[in-house]
């Protein structure tokens, strides 16, 4: 992406946020802030190049052997992984925006309406915007979204890594070596051995790996050496970007937990009001039901 590209996608994200930022809690706009400056910027400007192009160098000329090497190494793309990613919080964003045109809707169809008919939908006048129990329920619904793909992520980033660095530890498997093992998976049961000493089934991933037969790498009875261009900086990169993604599903567990618990405290307190107008001049018990 060149520089253009990026200030254009910069100035989209930005615009498509500020337009709903109002309506987000305190969590919620840090969030923004955080995933603005981590992913349009940091990785459309720095980790865009180093992760484009050839992803292996192997010790083969066996024609396809090659590609097919590069095919099993990147199953998927950590940079299309990420792109994907950013694509998920912009859906559960635009998600938002619908609850709130809506919201909208509802609110120029109620102001139309005469007598108490407005009461029977609450809405409220806060930071410029109007919300309701109809935003509430939306932005509940974004942040449940988002929270489950952010999970489901954290678990597809670590596994991509630990396919691609063959590593077991957790934090270990972030961190890639210079060479990777492309297996022929030849059918002989010597081969087969020979990769369980040297490729233990505990270093390979639980989703990425591949154990159908290498057919354009047969030459080779067990494996083919490839080595990884730039491992070391490609190393930083990913894990930056994991923690990255690890700092936001914190930030989204922290703005739905306030969130709930804004809700609980405004409905208990709607209970007290509508208690005292029944029991005018009473005080309650925690429960706010029954009146001393």
């Amino acid at each position: 992406m060149g520089e253009s590209g990026t200030v254009a996608l910069f100035g989209k994200v930005t615009e498509i946020f500020d337009k709903i930022k109002s309506y987000f809690n305190l969590f919620g706009k840090f969030y923004i802030q955080f995933q603005i400056l981590c992913r349009v910027l940091v990785c459309s400007v720095f980790l865009d190049d180093l992760f484009e192009g050839a992803d292996l160098e192997c010790d083969t000329e066996q024609p396809g052997c090659q590609q097919n090497c590069v095919n099993r190494f990147a199953v998927v793309n950590h940079k299309k992984l990420w792109e994907l990613e950013m694509f998920v919080i912009m859906f559960t964003t635009t998600l938002f925006t619908a609850f709130t045109y809506m919201n909208k809707k509802v609110e120029e169809r109620y102001k139309k309406k005469k007598d108490g008919a407005r009461k029977t939908f609450r809405f409220k006048e806060d930071g410029g915007v109007t919300k309701s129990g109809l935003t509430s329920m939306g932005y509940i619904v974004m942040l449940l979204v988002r929270l489950f793909c952010e999970t489901w992520f954290l678990y597809l980033e670590n596994q991509l890594s630990k396919h691609q660095s063959q590593k077991i530890g957790f934090w270990e498997s972030f961190w890639l070596k210079e060479n990777w093992i492309c297996a022929t998976n030849s059918p002989k049961p010597a081969a087969g051995r020979s990769l369980n000493e040297l490729l233990p089934p505990a270093n390979r991933s639980e989703i990425f790996w591949i154990d159908e037969p290498n057919l354009a790498c047969m030459q080779q009875m067990v494996t083919v050496t490839c080595w990884i261009p730039f491992s070391r900086m490609k190393s930083y990169g990913m894990f930056f970007m994991y923690i990255v993604l690890l700092v936001g599903w914190f930030i989204t567990l922290f703005e739905l937990a306030y969130e709930c618990i804004r809700l609980c405290t405004r409905a208990s307190s709607r209970r007290r009001q509508k208690l005292s107008e029944q029991y005018p001049g009473r005080a309650y018990h925690g429960d706010d039901t029954l009146p001393k």
